[in-house]
């Protein structure tokens, strides 16, 4: 006699799950089933929040959750929960526990913009650009899981199978990254449960030495393809607390074994599967009205708060958000504020686009600083990875020029970026792979070669294209 359909056994950490049908046993164990480099696609979503008029929703708590993420995820604020709920309190709105009941808030339907991300699958790269990698799991949610980017068919930048160095998404570097499955959860995207089983990794091929990084690019430059061959090791065994995990790991090749069993946690080691590290190579960015020819440096004049850029730009006005503004505003911290998409082109910021009708030529980067203040480390190396997400755009490079000289001889021209370190930031394009020195820029000399050449005079005249090197009065 069947007793029962199904059941699951859990032992410590020994995760098991059986299924008995008539007279047969079937093991289920949990599975590492895909792992591959992708790309993000972050794009805004219109959303309505529903309308509470038939009555105050009864939410159940459940294991992760406190008050903050309930109240992100249900469209309201933690302060309208407790006024909501007699039972709460500031006192005690810490101390949920799975299975309360919560009384949450009437809501008014309004609109509002959400986050939604998506990857695809990419099997190319370059030394320092951002990029991720996907481990797709069953039954894995919750536990931690591990990365290795290896060396493969011959060596190269590292030897054969060696561990190569990556920057995690905190900046840090390391062989080895750590994450959690169903992580991206945590998070306000609106599809974030489309991830619960997948370990998502922000991650650079990249090293803090600037000498090895060097040695990379030009072991790549050295070979005949410009390219070689990398895969992915992923691992969630030999993480702490997770030694007993009895996964099956379903990937190209073996590395390993574990409790005497070979296993295959080794993803795109094989012919057709490779991911292939590039030496970045594209032309200078032709000056014609169809391309995004000129990358625009500014800074702000004076740090402004997040809600002092939605208010200058008309950021949360449906249909009114300016177009006259950056693409994208850069913290002292390195972080961003997108006001448009690089991709956007109908968006300018500067004189000389509305005076002689260059609209869609230029990206426009502001950085969000201002005298005495100078820009940071942080904003620099976000600049760099904005300017490469730029010429990948355009498929060429951008030539680099500040505001400054972009507006020169117009009438209230601006002076920005003020006490921009041109040669330091072409060091740290020059270390993420980016051949500077064969890329039409700004001279840094044109800016610090005197006192006088930091304030643009009545008399300097306006050029397009602009004026890279020289004395700006001349």
């Amino acid at each position: 006699m069947c007793l029962f359909n199904a059941f699951e056994l859990s032992l410590g950490f020994d995760f098991i799950y059986f299924a008995k049908t008539t007279n047969s046993l079937t093991i289920i164990r949990p599975e590492v089933t895909k792992v591959y480099f992708a790309e993000a696609k972050i794009e805004e979503v219109e959303m309505e929040n529903t309308s509470g008029v038939q009555g105050n929703e009864i939410y159940t708590v459940i294991s992760g959750d406190n008050i903050s993420k309930i109240a992100n995820k249900k469209g309201t604020t933690v302060s309208a929960i407790i006024e909501s709920d007699t039972a709460l309190t500031d006192a005690n709105k810490g101390d949920l526990i799975i299975g309360q009941k919560i009384t949450l808030p009437n809501t008014v339907a309004t609109a509002g913009k959400k986050k939604k991300i998506t990857f695809e699958k990419i099997n190319k790269g370059t030394i320092g650009k951002a990029i991720y990698v996907i481990v797709e799991t069953k039954r894995l949610n919750g536990y931690m899981m591990s990365i290795s980017v290896r060396q493969g068919i011959e060596d190269c930048i590292v030897e054969k199978d060696a561990e190569i160095m990556l920057k995690d998404d905190q900046e840090k570097y390391h062989t080895w990254i750590k994450t959690k499955v169903g992580g991206i959860c945590d998070t306000d995207y609106i599809n974030k449960d489309d991830f619960i089983d997948k370990a998502i990794f922000k991650i650079a091929i990249d090293t803090y030495d600037k000498d090895i990084k060097a040695k990379w690019i030009k072991a790549i430059g050295d070979t005949q393809d410009k390219k070689t061959s990398l895969y992915i090791i992923a691992d969630a065994t030999f993480i702490n607390d997770q030694e007993k995990l009895n996964i099956n790991y379903l990937g190209d090749t073996e590395e390993g074994e574990v409790r005497g069993e070979k296993i295959k946690n080794r993803w795109l080691d094989v012919d057709g599967q490779w991911f292939e590290l590039k030496k970045l190579e594209k032309k200078i960015c032709p000056i014609d009205p169809k391309n995004r020819s000129h990358f625009v440096i500014h800074c702000t004049a004076g740090a402004m708060t997040e809600s002092s850029i939605k208010f200058k730009t008309k950021f949360d006005i449906p249909g009114k958000k300016k177009r006259s503004a950056a693409h994208i505003y850069v913290n002292l911290d390195g972080t961003k504020f997108e006001v448009w998409p690089l991709t956007e082109k109908n968006v300018w910021a500067t004189k000389i686009e509305s005076k002689k009708g260059l609209n869609g030529q230029m990206f426009h980067i502001e950085l969000n600083y201002g005298s005495p203040t100078k820009p940071s480390e942080a904003q620099y190396i976000t600049l760099a990875d904005l300017y490469i997400e730029s010429s990948e755009i355009e498929k060429c490079w951008p030539i680099i020029v500040p505001h400054i000289e972009v507006d020169r001889g117009i009438a209230d021209g601006h002076q920005d970026p003020t006490d921009f370190d041109y040669n330091h930031f072409y060091s740290i394009l020059k270390l993420k792979g980016v051949p500077i020195d064969e890329i039409s820029k700004f001279d840094h000399d044109r800016y610090w070669g005197d006192k006088t050449y930091k304030v643009p005079w009545g008399s300097d005249k306006t050029e397009w294209p602009p004026i890279l090197s020289g004395n700006p009065h001349k």
